[in-house]
């Protein structure tokens, strides 16, 4: 993947881990035993990623949740907070989180 010079790749990777992407992966990915998820790259380009210019402190904090195994769930409703709630509804967004964690749930079984 190349990015043209107005995207940082910082900011994309970390507006990746938002409630519409994530469920969007969740819909397109193709699932294989033990729930392992898997994008073809003809899948890839159908999900969306709202990017935005995120501040280093921020991208910081979000490497940092990482490496502290801190909940999935906390992570996004940071980078949500950074990105899509900046313009969509909190409504909006908790029924795509339950949209994401009902397609979660339905490749577990």
């Amino acid at each position: 993947m190349r990015l043209y010079s107005n995207y940082e790749k910082e900011s994309l990777a970390f507006c990746f881990y938002n409630s519409l992407t994530l469920t969007l992966c969740e819909y397109y990915g193709r699932y294989y035993a033990g729930g392992v998820s898997e994008l073809t790259p003809s899948e890839f380009k159908k999900i969306v990623i709202p990017y935005r210019k995120i501040e280093h402190n921020d991208i910081e904090k979000l490497s940092e949740m990482f490496a502290e195994n801190k909940e999935i769930d906390k992570i996004i409703e940071f980078v949500n907070s950074k990105t899509i709630a900046k313009e969509w509804k909190k409504e909006k967004i908790v029924k795509l989180e339950k949209m994401r964690k009902k397609l979660v749930e339905r490749r577990r079984i």
